[in-house]
């Protein structure tokens, strides 16, 4: 499934049943009252989408259908009551790592076509279509981005070697609108979660030939090098994250 956080709850969207079925349905965690609440369900079903959220507004991006990948793309309204599609993506992906950064949301890598990509493209939320973006220096499914200082980070996925995932991470930076090699993770992971938190990065999770991991590492923009963070209690892979109050 994909998850957000935005007007202070978290949501969870799509993903796939026990019964392998891909699955249209939403849900919002109020932290508060630890309460989960049923919201209207999306157009399509979708596993394996992308999930931005935007003043108060939940974005979700292509992902797959259980028979094919879909360029379609659908946001909810602030209030939470329902779905329009927007513009779809220039490319059809699934596994896809999405950030948003100023009053753009960035899709980057995935699958589609039966390859994995290095493809990226953004969509201007304000002039509501999508743009193309230069190459990723590595093909990446199931990466992790996050946006901080500015730019756009994507880390780690699979470039097809379906045990080791990466430990190459990348940075855009919109002024020059290049993608540059930052210093590797501690550790090689794919199907892990990113999120911007205390002006930083951290990567959660993920998995490698090594099987599901615990490992929690954090970028420290001061020395430009990756920093081990304690580890979460239980092992996750294809995992989401998503940073709630703080």
């Amino acid at each position: 499934c994909a998850s957000v956080a935005a007007n202070g709850m978290i949501y969870v969207l799509g993903g796939v049943s026990g019964a392998a079925q891909c699955l249209a349905s939403v849900e919002r965690f109020e932290p508060s009252t630890g309460i989960w609440e049923q919201l209207p369900p999306m157009h399509c079903a979708r596993g394996a989408a992308a999930a931005v959220a935007v003043a108060g507004q939940v974005y979700v991006i292509g992902g797959r259908d259980g028979f094919q990948s879909l360029d379609s793309v659908e946001r909810l309204d602030a209030g939470g009551r329902s779905w329009e599609f927007l513009p779809p993506l220039r490319s059809a992906r699934f596994g896809a790592a999405a950030a948003v950064l100023g009053s753009f949301a960035y899709v980057l890598g995935g699958k589609g076509g039966g390859r994995v990509l290095d493809t990226a493209e953004c969509l201007d939320l304000e002039a509501g279509f999508w743009e193309p973006l230069p190459s990723l220096h590595a093909r990446r499914y199931r990466a992790a981005a996050a946006a901080a200082h500015g730019r756009v980070y994507v880390t780690g996925g699979c470039d097809g070697s379906w045990q080791t995932g990466l430990r190459s991470v990348e940075r855009f930076d919109p002024e020059t609108r290049a993608w540059n090699i930052l210093a590797p993770l501690q550790v090689p992971r794919w199907g892990a979660a990113a999120v911007p938190a205390g002006g930083s990065v951290c990567v959660l999770g993920g998995r490698n030939s090594s099987g599901a991991l615990s490992a929690v590492e954090r970028f420290d923009p001061a020395t430009g090098t990756w920093e081990p963070l304690p580890s979460l209690q239980t092992p996750r892979k294809f995992c989401s994250a998503a940073t709630c109050r703080g």
